[in-house]
């Protein structure tokens, strides 16, 4: 019976969190994105950046939320190549910028947006999935609105 109850517990605050190893919303509020910051100072050109994007499919069957959320943080980086960046940016993808200096191209761009897109709207997407029933799915809709309008 304590088993029981410990699980109906758990299950009851994972429902009530953002997701697991998330903090707020945003595209950088959560680990899996800060690993792949952590990743992209490694790098010295927009490559990563492409790989990233396109490991999200539309066509998918499926879409963990780990690689949705290292999507939305390379598209967040083309964002703010393009000079529109967001507002708590990491200083690191600000450093990042300054020493590569990438130049985004129509075909990086139109990644970018079909990776927010897709995790932000297809059902094969968990991290939509896991925020589906939670109160901050609106606010993490609304974030990723404004980020496909800063891609715009």
């Amino acid at each position: 019976m304590r088993r029981l109850v410990l699980l109906v517990s758990a299950a009851l605050f994972a429902a009530a969190s953002v997701h697991a190893g998330s903090w707020d919303v945003g595209s950088f509020d959560n680990d899996a994105a800060l690993d792949w910051v952590n990743d992209l100072e490694r790098t010295s050109d927009t490559a990563f950046l492409s790989t990233t994007l396109r490991q999200v499919h539309s066509n998918a069957k499926f879409i963990d939320d780990d690689t949705c959320s290292s999507a939305l943080a390379a598209a967040e980086v083309v964002a703010a190549a393009r000079g529109r960046p967001a507002k708590s940016l990491p200083a690191e993808v600000g450093d990042w910028l300054k020493r590569v200096q990438p130049k985004v191209g129509a075909e990086l761009l139109a990644s970018a947006r079909s990776a927010v897109e897709t995790c932000r709207d297809d059902e094969a997407s968990d991290l939509r999935h896991l925020l589906q029933d939670s109160d901050y799915m609106k606010q993490w809709l609304d974030a990723t609105a404004d980020l496909l309008s800063r891609l715009s």
